[in-house]
């Protein structure tokens, strides 16, 4: 056995990482899962499991390789296979094949060529999209809760003489005549 290629699922958002290694999988991972291996924060991956807990990440082996070509060719497979590269499925940014952090030589970051325009195109799509969805109960009770008293951005300030000016100036341009 040369290597493994393995599926790290986040069980909070059901995204997905496929990696390969060629150490133990189980210590790999053991590794990879633990906060103080993060150095590299610049990875779709490594910022997500800052965010979440340990036990929100499940992981399994997809397939054992005995050559390093066989080991690059599954990953891109299983890449491929499923959809990881996909942002809304999964944390893979590269097609596979490569090893280490970074992009491989030649490809460059396509976050970094998309536009400014763009960015808020997609943005107002997405916010379309979820606009006039229903929310269940327990996601508008965690709204509310992330939303009152300390938690609150304006818990314990006023807003200053100027920024209160401004807001009744736009608000007697937005209803000139004091309806709403």
């Amino acid at each position: 056995m040369f290597g493994s290629i393995y599926l790290l699922k986040n069980l909070k958002n059901s995204k997905i990482y496929i990696g390969q290694t060629t150490q133990d999988v189980n210590k790999y991972l053991e590794y990879r899962l633990s906060k103080s291996s993060q150095k590299n924060l610049n990875r779709f991956i490594d910022r997500a499991i800052m965010k979440y807990n340990r036990d929100d990440w499940v992981f399994d082996v997809l397939s054992i390789a005995n050559t390093r070509e066989e080991l690059d060719s599954l990953e891109i497979k299983y890449i491929k296979e499923y959809d990881a590269r996909n942002i809304l499925i999964g944390y893979n940014i590269c097609k596979g094949g490569e090893r280490g952090p970074g992009w491989p030589k030649g490809e460059k970051n396509p976050s970094k060529n998309i536009s400014i325009a763009t960015r808020k195109k997609v943005g107002r799509a997405v916010s379309k999209a979820l606009k006039g969805r229903p929310k269940s109960d327990a996601h508008k009770a965690a709204l509310t809760a992330s939303r009152i008293g300390p938690l609150n951005h304006m818990w314990g300030k006023k807003h200053s003489l100027a920024t209160r000016i401004q807001m009744s100036q736009t608000r007697k341009k937005k209803y000139p005549h004091g309806t709403k």
